[in-house]
């Protein structure tokens, strides 16, 4: 079957491992500082990016294949106090439970003003404080 599409797709989604913009985007939309973040940082990413205006597309044909199983390599998975106030960073965030204490300005590192993140909820399907995808 030919997946080949005569143009880019408009997708839901921002992979960290396989992105491309405008340099601006750095500006626009900077990486927060979160360390030992891994689980979140895509879902952090893409709502950010898309509430501050920008779209995410996917190739019009395959360019790349990504192996996810991890069994056949060890990985970093020993909690940290850092990764886990990274993580309470962005679920506070994702879940609409911001507080002025937190480690990061959500000011800066939050949602942007061309969309809103319950826009980007029903673009995407997933309510992301129930933990429902549609």
């Amino acid at each position: 079957m030919d997946k080949t599409t005569e143009k880019p797709t408009l997708a839901k989604f921002w992979a960290a491992g396989f992105n491309f913009s405008k340099a601006k985007v750095i500006d626009e939309v900077p990486y927060p500082p979160l360390e030992h973040l891994f689980f979140g940082e895509e879902s952090l990413m893409a709502s950010r990016l898309w509430t501050h205006g920008w779209d995410f597309f996917t190739p019009n044909h395959d360019v790349l294949f990504h192996c996810w199983s991890r069994e056949y390599r060890k990985t970093f998975t020993s909690p940290s106090k850092e990764r886990t106030k990274a993580l309470k960073w962005v679920q506070g965030l994702l879940n609409s439970q911001c507080n002025e204490n937190d480690i990061l300005s959500y000011e800066k590192y939050g949602f942007g003003k061309v969309r809103t993140f319950k826009e980007y909820e029903l673009f995407c399907g997933v309510n992301f404080a129930s933990h429902i995808i549609d």
